[in-house]
C-alpha cells in the first residue's frame, strides 16, 4: 500500500508539472501573438501619433538633461495600440514626473533593435522582457500629477536616492542606489565591469535579500509575543504579505523580489497549515506563477539568474549537509570559507547556461570575490534600508554619518571586485557550440542528481570528473573555419573591421561618434564570441575619434600585440593629435608595440593572408581625413579594401594604382564624393560596406554615393540596416555573406 500511495504521488506531482508547463507555454506563446501583432502596427506606421499613457517606471533624468521612463498607453489616435508598453526619452522638460502619474506627447514609435553584432546586447528582447513594444524620442511633453496611495512610498524612494547624491560618495552611491532601489544607472561602467569579471554582479540585482532582512526583524518581534505557535504563524505570514508588498513597490516590482516575495508567502503557508516547506518546491512554483501571470519575464535574463542562483545555493547547501553527514569533512562544513567556496561554486555552475549567453565569460574567482564581499552584504543592506526611512524621518546629520558609512562598505566592496577582476585568467570566455552546449547541459544536469542523491563517495568522485572533464572540454572549444573571415562590426557613426584568417587576428580601426565606453563594449563581446583573445595588429587608418575612440580601453587590458600607425598626420588638428597622444599612452601601459607604417609598406602571415598599405606615401600632407592610411587586404583571389575617410584628393592618389577588389569599404562612411562613379567601376567590388549610424547628422550614406556602387552592379550593405555583416572566403574568391540583422 505504502508503494502504491508514493505512486500515485509521484504520479499526481507529474500532472501538476505538466499542467504547469502547459499554462505557462500557452501563456507565452499569447504574449508572443500580441507583442508580434503590435510589432508589425507600429512598424507599419511612420507618422506621429498622440499618445496619453500612464507612467509605469521610476523616471530619470540623465546628465545631458533628458527625463526617461515607460508608460503604458491609455489613449492613442491609433486604438490599436491600446494597453501598449513604451519607452519615452524626453529631451527638455523642468518638471520631473513621478511613477504612476500621466503624460501626453506627440512622435513616432519606433521598435528597438534586435542585436547587431556577434554576442552583442540584444536590446529588442531586453524591451520584450520588459514588455515594451516601442520606442519614442520627444522634445517635449505634458504631465498631470496623479494622487495616489503609494506615493509616499515613491517618496521615500526620491528622497533615497537624493541623499546618495548628496551623502554618499559618488561610487559607493551608484552601488548603494543599486542594491537598494535595483536602479544600476548610477554604477560607474569600469566598476560594473569589475562585478561581472569578478562574479559578484549579483549583488546589484535586487534579490530576497531585501525580504530576508525585514523578515528576521518580523520574525525576531512576533516570536516575543506571549501567544499560541499558530496565531504567530498567521501574524508573520499578514506581516510578511505588508512588507513584502511594500519592498515590491519600493524596488519597482522587480522579478527577483517577486520570486522571493512568492517564497516568502509559501513559507508562511507552510507555517499556518502547518506542512514542512520545501524551498526547491517553492522555487519552481514561484518560477511557473511568475511566467504564468507574466509571461514576457520567460525573456528577461534577471529572473532566470534570480531562480537558478538561488537554485545553486540550495544545492550548495544539500551538498554541505552530505559532506557533513556522511563524511565528517570540516574543511567545507565547519567554517565560513568553506561554506562559502562551496556555495559559490554551485551558483556559479547552476548560473552557466544564462551568463555564457548575457556576458560571455565566467568569472573563475568568483568564490574568492564573494568569500570577501558577502559578509559584509547583509550589514551594507540593511544600513541602506535603514539610510532610505532615515533620509525621510530623521535630521541631516543622522543621514551624513549613515552616508560615511555606507561610502567605506561601498568603496571595499568595489575595490574587491577591482582586485579579483586584475587577477590572472580572471574570466574564462564561453563560446557555446550547439551540440557540445547540449551535452554539457545533460552532463551537469546527471552529475548534479547524482551529487545530491547519492551517499557513494565513488559515485560522488566519478560524476564530479565526468562534470569537470565536460566542463573543460566546454570552455576551451572553439571550431575555426579555414579561409579568411572579415567582420565589419556595427559600431553606430564609426569604423571598426575584424579579420581572421587561419589563426591571425587583425583589426582595421575601433571607433565611434558614440561614446567611447559603448565602442569599447561592443568590439570587446565580438572579440570574446570569436575567441580572439589577442590581436596580433590594429591598423589605424586616421586620429579622428569615430576611428578610434573604442580602442585605448582594448589596448589597456592586453588585446592588442602591435598598433600599426599612420607615418604622418595633421598635428595643428586638436581632436587628432589628443588621439594620437592617448593611444602612446595606452601602448606604454600594455606593453603594445607601435610600428609607424607609410605606402609600399606590407604584413604577410605563414597562412597566406597579405595586407598592403598603398596610401598614403611619406611626403602627403593634407587633412587628416585625406591622409587616411589606405589597406588592400588579400587572400589568394580574395581581396578588400579600406579607405578610411578618404575624400577626392586622396582618391585621386589611390585609382592610379591597383584597387580591384571583391569587398570595399566605402571611403567616409558613404559620404558625397565626385569620384564615386569611378571608384565604384575600378574596384569592380562585389559587395560594398558602408559603416554607419542610422541617425547620424551627415546624411551618411549619401544616396548619391550608394547609386553609384548600385549601378556597378555592387550589392550594398549598411551596418545600421544589416547589424554586423560577415563575409568568408576562400583562395579561390568564392564569398559568403552573414547579416546581423
Amino acid at each position: 500500500m505504502k508503494i502504491l500511495h508514493n505512486l500515485i504521488k509521484f504520479r499526481s506531482h507529474i500532472i501538476l508539472t505538466l499542467i504547469a508547463l502547459t499554462l505557462a507555454f500557452t501563456s507565452v506563446c499569447i504574449y508572443n501573438h500580441k507583442y508580434d501583432r503590435i510589432c508589425k502596427i507600429i512598424n507599419s506606421s511612420n507618422e506621429d501619433l498622440t499618445v496619453e499613457g500612464k507612467i509605469t517606471s521610476f523616471p530619470e533624468r540623465h546628465d545631458d538633461g533628458k527625463i526617461s521612463f515607460t508608460i503604458r498607453i491609455t489613449d492613442c489616435s491609433s486604438t490599436s495600440l491600446l494597453n501598449t508598453g513604451v519607452s519615452v526619452s524626453v529631451k527638455e522638460s523642468d518638471v520631473m514626473p513621478e511613477k504612476g502619474d500621466n503624460v501626453q506627447f506627440c512622435g513616432a514609435l519606433t521598435l528597438a533593435k534586435s542585436v547587431g553584432n556577434e554576442g552583442g546586447f540584444d536590446y529588442k528582447n531586453y524591451m520584450k522582457s520588459l514588455d515594451v513594444a516601442a520606442l519614442c524620442y520627444v522634445d517635449s511633453a505634458k504631465f498631470e500629477k496623479v494622487d495616489s496611495p503609494l506615493k509616499p512610498i515613491y517618496k521615500i524612494r526620491s528622497n533615497f536616492n537624493e541623499s546618495c547624491d548628496r551623502y554618499i560618495l559618488k561610487a559607493s552611491s551608484g552601488l548603494t542606489k543599486a542594491i537598494i532601489t535595483g536602479d544600476r544607472g548610477g554604477i560607474l561602467p569600469k566598476d560594473e565591469s569589475a562585478f561581472k569579471s569578478a562574479g559578484i554582479y549579483h549583488i546589484v540585482a535586487i534579490s530576497g535579500l531585501h525580504l530576508n532582512i525585514f523578515m528576521c526583524a518580523i520574525f525576531f518581534f512576533i516570536s516575543k509575543l506571549k501567544i499560541k505557535r499558530a496565531k504567530k504563524a498567521i501574524i508573520s505570514l499578514i506581516a510578511s504579505g505588508f512588507v513584502g508588498l511594500f519592498v515590491l513597490i519600493f524596488t519597482g516590482f522587480g522579478v527577483s523580489v517577486i520570486r522571493a516575495f512568492i517564497m516568502m508567502l509559501i513559507l508562511g503557508a507552510a507555517a499556518v497549515v502547518p506542512r514542512d516547506y520545501n524551498a526547491k518546491n517553492a522555487l519552481v512554483v514561484s518560477g511557473f506563477v511568475i511566467v504564468i501571470l507574466m509571461p514576457y519575464c520567460a525573456y528577461s535574463v534577471a529572473m532566470w539568474l534570480s531562480l537558478l542562483s538561488t537554485l545553486g545555493v540550495l544545492f550548495g547547501i544539500d551538498i554541505i549537509s552530505h559532506f557533513k553527514s556522511a563524511y565528517k569533512f570540516p574543511l567545507l562544513t565547519d567554517n565560513y570559507v568553506g561554506n562559502t567556496i562551496v556555495i559559490s561554486a554551485m551558483t556559479t555552475l547552476t548560473t552557466l547556461p544564462i551568463t555564457s549567453i548575457a556576458f560571455g565569460y565566467v568569472p573563475l574567482y568568483s568564490w574568492i570575490a564573494n568569500s570577501a564581499v558577502l559578509p559584509v552584504m547583509g550589514f551594507f543592506m540593511a544600513l541602506g534600508i535603514f539610510f532610505a526611512f532615515a533620509t525621510s524621518l530623521l535630521p541631516g546629520v543622522v543621514a551624513q554619518i549613515f552616508g560615511y558609512a555606507l561610502s567605506a562598505m561601498g568603496k571595499y566592496v568595489i575595490k574587491i571586485a577591482h582586485i579579483v577582476e586584475s587577477l590572472p585568467m580572471s574570466t574564462i570566455n564561453i563560446y557555446p557550440q550547439a551540440l557540445l552546449w547540449t551535452g554539457f547541459l545533460l552532463l551537469f544536469a546527471v552529475a548534479g542528481i547524482y551529487i545530491i542523491r547519492k551517499s557513494s563517495l565513488k559515485t560522488l568522485i566519478i560524476t564530479s570528473l565526468i562534470f569537470v572533464i565536460a566542463g573543460v572540454g566546454f570552455l576551451v572549444y572553439n571550431v575555426s573555419d579555414k579561409g579568411i573571415e572579415i567582420t565589419f562590426v556595427d559600431v553606430g557613426q564609426g569604423d571598426c573591421a575584424i579579420i581572421q584568417c587561419d589563426g591571425s587576428d587583425f583589426m582595421i580601426d575601433c571607433g565611434s561618434q558614440n561614446e567611447q565606453d559603448y565602442v569599447a563594449s561592443t568590439v570587446e563581446s565580438v572579440l570574446r564570441h570569436k575567441n580572439i583573445r589577442k590581436l596580433d595588429a590594429v591598423i589605424v587608418s586616421h586620429y579622428h575619434k569615430d576611428h578610434v575612440n573604442g580602442l585605448c580601453d582594448i589596448i589597456e587590458k592586453g588585446k592588442v600585440k602591435n598598433l600599426l600607425l599612420p607615418k604622418n598626420y595633421d598635428i595643428t588638428e586638436r581632436e587628432a593629435r589628443e588621439n594620437y597622444e592617448k593611444l602612446l599612452e595606452s601602448c606604454a601601459k600594455s606593453a603594445t608595440k607601435i610600428t609607424y607604417v607609410q605606402k609600399g609598406d606590407s604584413i604577410t602571415t605563414k597562412n597566406g593572408l597579405t595586407m598592403d598599405i598603398i596610401y598614403p606615401a611619406n611626403d602627403v600632407f593634407l587633412g587628416n581625413n585625406n591622409m587616411s592610411m589606405v589597406t588592400k587586404v588579400r587572400y589568394g583571389d580574395f581581396s578588400a579594401m579600406f579607405y578610411g575617410d578618404c575624400e577626392e584628393e586622396a582618391l585621386e592618389n589611390c585609382l592610379v594604382q591597383d584597387v580591384e577588389c571583391n569587398v570595399i569599404k566605402i571611403p567616409h562612411h558613404g559620404a558625397k564624393n565626385a569620384l564615386s562613379d569611378m571608384l565604384a567601376q575600378k574596384s569592380g567590388a562585389e559587395v560594398a560596406i558602408a559603416s554607419c549610424s542610422k541617425y547620424n547628422i551627415y546624411g551618411h550614406p549619401a544616396p548619391e554615393t550608394v547609386e553609384s556602387f548600385e549601378k556597378s552592379g555592387c550589392k550594398v550593405y549598411k551596418t545600421f540596416e544589416s547589424g554586423a555583416i560577415k563575409i568568408k572566403a576562400d583562395k579561390n574568391g568564392k564569398m559568403t555573406i552573414d547579416t546581423m540583422r
